[in-house]
């Protein structure tokens, strides 16, 4: 990639472990590559010290904000965070099979129950709205569009940041986007006129979909109640599906065995609500997987921002 990588050893480990163990740990069985990456994780990521896409020790912060939100007891937050470096390790594993266009490994890495119910879903409302937190965002991506035409819209293109010294996830990351980008269309935020592309794109037949578990400002942020706090976050999706006329619909990929192949909630978000209710059902539908499966919420990495 000619970028340069810190020289600092749990770097250099956790470098070694996310961008060439899991590279080869990627052809092996969907279900066995689970298993290994769970079990294995640990060994190469210090919540001290690994950075994710953001900064060194941002696993510290995730444990704060973990504590201030009182979702789990006190003395369970240690092994959530630990999960939770499991975790990442699991989605760099699932970057690699959508790097490289594996629809079998992926399918597999959800059940077979969750995979009917998303085909099922998707035949019956044609396009629409799915709207889903940062549990798995990217390994849904993938398994929806091998079911429908879709479209994600996410803040902006990891290409064109202007990251020049990535940390071992965002290469991960810029590994992924630079062959995604040439077979998946996507909106990104930052590049404007996000509304009328969103609603081209439906008109069009295609999927949309979106990650609202951000912090929210301006004129379409809304109140909701999320994780034991009453929080702002864009109201975009209810928004794009009602001036759309499609479904909305909340979706929930989650496990509670990170060796095990995800399972998936989904609803259909009451179409008579306006933007708040729809909005604040979202995220009621969110909070009650989130809290059985916490370590699979990558929002503990930024949560500081909304308090």
């Amino acid at each position: 990639m000619g970028i340069d990588v810190s020289d600092d050893g749990a770097d250099r480990r956790a470098d070694r472990y996310l961008n060439l163990v899991l590279e080869a740990a990627a052809r092996l069985p969907a279900r066995a590559a689970l298993r290994f990456t769970a079990a294995t994780a640990g060994r190469f990521l210090d919540r001290k010290t690994h950075a994710s896409t953001l900064y060194s020790g941002v696993f510290e912060a995730a444990a704060r904000n973990l504590r201030r939100a009182d979702m789990v007891a006190p003395e369970a937050v240690a092994a959530v965070i630990a999960d939770c470096l499991r975790f990442e390790a699991r989605l760099v594993l699932e970057h690699v099979w959508l790097r490289r266009d594996d629809a079998r490994r992926l399918r597999a890495s959800f059940r077979p129950a969750a995979v009917a119910a998303l085909e099922s879903r998707l035949q019956a409302t044609g396009p629409a709205v799915i709207a889903l937190p940062h549990t798995a965002f990217n390994p849904f991506i993938g398994l929806a569009a091998t079911i429908r035409p879709v479209t994600p819209l996410v803040i902006a293109d990891p290409l064109r940041a202007g990251i020049t010294r990535p940390t071992p996830a965002q290469k991960s990351v810029l590994r992924l986007y630079r062959r995604w980008l040439t077979r998946q269309d996507f909106i990104f935020v930052n590049d404007g006129d996000v509304l009328e592309n969103c609603i081209a794109r439906l008109r069009a037949g295609r999927t949309l979909i979106i990650a609202p578990d951000v912090p929210g400002a301006g004129e379409n942020a809304v109140a909701v109640d999320f994780i034991g706090r009453r929080l702002r976050v864009p109201a975009g999706a209810a928004v794009i599906a009602r001036r759309a006329a499609v479904p909305l619909v909340a979706a929930v990929p989650w496990t509670d065995d990170l060796g095990a192949p995800y399972r998936l909630a989904l609803e259909i978000v009451d179409p008579a609500l306006d933007i708040p209710a729809a909005m604040a059902a979202l995220f009621g539908f969110f909070d009650a997987y989130i809290r059985r499966a916490p370590a699979c919420w990558q929002g503990w990495l930024y949560l500081e921002r909304w308090f």
